[in-house]
């Protein structure tokens, strides 16, 4: 999980599950197609250092993605959810009127497929959303869906076998 320019956190921050080569500990570790990762994870940190807020950064990734449909129509008696804006960054001057960004890896366990999703967004809406995948036996992404604000959605559909 990656995202930036949300609440105490303005630079690139990552919540990486990857396992490394340590070999202890294997029972914290499970294998989804060819990656090894983590099981659980913790955060530890003094008071006040933010560990609640990737907490609150993945949550809020979570609400938007499974309520955006509700936020917008043409009608906005239509919708049904309120659309929640991000809360930027706000200790220094251009923070606040930057977009806040949102990123997820996650692995489909049956086909061990890669898949990244993400989106930014600021007080207005979405600026930016991509889907991408990459198969077990390829080094790169292929683009599924790219769109940024005011433009046509770009639907790449690279899905050929691989």
């Amino acid at each position: 999980f990656r995202f930036s320019n949300y609440k105490s956190f303005r630079d690139d921050t990552i919540l990486d599950l990857s396992a490394t080569k340590v070999t202890e500990h294997q029972h914290h570790i499970t294998e989804i197609g060819k990656e090894k990762v983590l099981k659980t994870s913790a955060i530890y940190g003094a008071n006040a250092s933010g560990k609640t807020n990737i907490y609150a950064a993945f949550q809020y990734m979570a609400y938007y993605v499974l309520h955006s449909f509700g936020f917008g129509g043409d009608n906005t008696a239509d919708k049904i959810n309120e659309y929640k804006k991000p809360e930027p960054f706000l200790f220094d001057t251009e923070s606040k009127n930057r977009d806040s960004s949102f990123e997820v890896y996650f692995i489909d366990k049956n086909d061990g497929i890669t898949y990244n999703y993400g989106f930014c967004l600021t007080k207005d809406g979405i600026t930016e959303e991509w889907l991408n995948r990459k198969a077990k036996s390829r080094p790169e992404y292929r683009t599924i869906f790219y769109r940024e604000e005011n433009k046509e959605l770009n639907l790449r559909l690279e899905m050929k076998p691989e």
